[in-house]
Formats: C-alpha cells, sequence, structure tokens
C-alpha cells in the first residue's frame, strides 16, 4: 500500500471520506463528509484552492469557461474543446478527474461552482 492509498484508508476510518462512485477506469471517487469539513478546517481550504487552481488550468487550456455572477459565483460552461477530454494529452491525471466530475454531476453550462470540493461546490443542472 503507497502513502496515498495509507491516507484514504485513515480517512476512511476516521469518517472523513465515503466511497460514492467509480470513475471510468475503475478508480473510487470519495466524497467529503461534514466531519472532516469540521474538524480539518485548514486542509479543507487547501484542497479547494488546489482545486481552483485545476479549475483555472482547465479554463486557461480552453477545456472549459468560467463565467462570474453578481455575486463572485462562478459557472462552468463546457467548450467545443471538451467534447474530447477524455483522449486530450495535454490534461493532468488530476485535470481528466475534474472534467470526468463535472460531466458526472450536471456541473457545466450554468451549473454551479462555489470554490468548495466537487461533492459540496456542484448543483444538479436544472
Amino acid at each position: 500500500m503507497d502513502m496515498n492509498e495509507e491516507l484514504i484508508q485513515i480517512m476512511l476510518e476516521r469518517g472523513y471520506v465515503e466511497v460514492v462512485g467509480y470513475n471510468p477506469v475503475g478508480d473510487p471517487i470519495y466524497k467529503v463528509t461534514e466531519l472532516f469539513y469540521e474538524e480539518q478546517q485548514e486542509l479543507v481550504e487547501w484542497m479547494r484552492q488546489m482545486d481552483s487552481d485545476i479549475l483555472n488550468s482547465l479554463w486557461f487550456k480552453g477545456f472549459i469557461d468560467l463565467k462570474m455572477d453578481e455575486d463572485g459565483n462562478a459557472f462552468i460552461y463546457l467548450t467545443d474543446k471538451s467534447e474530447d477530454w477524455l483522449d486530450a494529452e495535454e490534461l493532468t491525471e488530476d485535470e481528466k478527474s475534474m472534467m470526468y466530475l463535472i460531466y458526472s454531476t450536471g456541473a457545466y453550462n450554468g451549473g454551479k461552482w462555489n470554490g468548495g470540493f466537487p461533492d459540496a461546490g456542484y448543483k444538479e443542472r436544472d
């Protein structure tokens, strides 16, 4: 078991994450629990910044468009380039994981992103 697997195992045991599904290659997708938000606020902020960095990278590379409303909420819109994201060699694994979350949660073309974790920051499309 590598260090990442050990960390995930500890977080599962402490109730900080739970498995909510699997990506196209069979890797688990984890949801962060409220307990994690309550007990690990510094780490939560660090992870929010990491997600924000990934979204900004996807925007810079032209896979998504981010639009802000008057309240400062960001909304994700897919671009034509995003249709081939699975085959895009220029995307990192983290960026591909984020694209999967965007598609799988319906957080695009008006779906809301609030700068938090994917499970907390996405809203189903209406």
